[in-house]
């Protein structure tokens, strides 16, 4: 391995060991308002991106800012043959600021756009986009295009960044396997739509067959599911509690990750690894944050962030 690889693993295993963790993120969820959680986050890697937030919107958007930077740094110690996968890293937040487009074109707030530097495939492009249909015009000549629609927009661009990692890094083909998993719980039995869209049945067929399209009760969905797509649903007993399919979704990310952090042989891994364990902590963190936001009941929130 080039030591561009080594030395960005080894980077990458310095980024994992500052997240916050389980502990750390449960003295966040039971503080008693926003002011008070913010302020226990001062030294940590969050510090800076969340000291100006008078808001949890404004705190949350904050700790995905401090996940980016880290990328960014360490996108500057990779090879060059590193760029493709700091680029598809990259992707999820340039995600991020497509939806919050959609959402200022559509007369919605959004938070401010994610600063992608060398990282952005398409947002500068995109970005001039002055209404929703010169938008999805746009989309059409990036990677980000879907060749069919019937999906909200964040779930097809989801797709879309899910397909790239994959492409990019092989590993992470488990994850995708699991976000399809939680997209067609949502569709058949939260929404119950009479027929799949066919962005999720196009996602699904290369991922989890088409046994799921005609289940209507959660132990109909679990047996069409092939048996390792099944242990996403965990034992959740009711469509109410698919929000812990998502925990559960991310523990896994996090703990794939923290084994390749871990992993003797540095390379892709590591640094995948690395940003994936600070990105997991990020998002346990926001759900500390909304905890504290309202008052400090942890009760189902510290379960999450366990």
């Amino acid at each position: 391995m080039s030591a561009g690889w080594t030395a960005a693993a080894v980077r990458a295993g310095a980024l994992a060991r500052q997240r916050l963790g389980a502990g750390g993120c449960q003295a966040i969820a039971v503080q008693t308002g926003l002011e008070d959680a913010l302020a226990l986050l001062a030294p940590s890697a969050y510090g800076r991106f969340v000291r100006e937030a008078h808001s949890l919107e404004e705190a949350a958007h904050g700790t995905r800012a401090a996940v980016l930077w880290e990328l960014r740094v360490l996108a500057g110690w990779l090879p060059p043959s590193g760029a493709r996968l700091a680029r598809a890293l990259a992707a999820g937040f340039e995600r991020e600021n497509i939806v919050g487009l959609a959402r200022r074109l559509a007369g919605q707030p959004a938070p401010p756009p994610f600063d992608l530097g060398t990282l952005a495939t398409a947002w500068p492009r995109l970005d001039n986009a002055a209404s929703l249909a010169a938008l999805g015009s746009a989309l059409t000549r990036t990677p980000w295009a879907s060749p069919a629609e019937g999906l909200p927009l964040r779930d097809r661009l989801t797709l879309a960044w899910l397909r790239r990692l994959v492409s990019v890094a092989p590993a992470t083909r488990e994850w995708q396997v699991n976000a399809v998993v939680l997209l067609v719980l949502q569709d058949r039995l939260l929404l119950r739509r009479a027929t799949p869209p066919a962005a999720l049945r196009e996602a699904a067929a290369r991922t989890i067959g088409s046994s799921w399209e005609t289940a209507g009760t959660l132990e109909e969905l679990r047996a069409a599911l092939p048996p390792s797509a099944r242990t996403i649903l965990g034992r959740i007993d009711s469509v109410e509690l698919g929000w812990r399919v998502e925990a559960q979704l991310r523990r896994r990310i996090e703990d794939d990750a923290l084994s390749w952090v871990r992993a003797p042989r540095l390379g892709p891994l590591n640094v995948l690894g690395g940003i994936a364990v600070l990105a997991s902590d990020a998002w346990r963190l926001r759900a500390a944050l909304a905890s504290a936001a309202h008052g400090g009941r942890p009760d189902e929130v510290l379960d999450v962030v366990a």
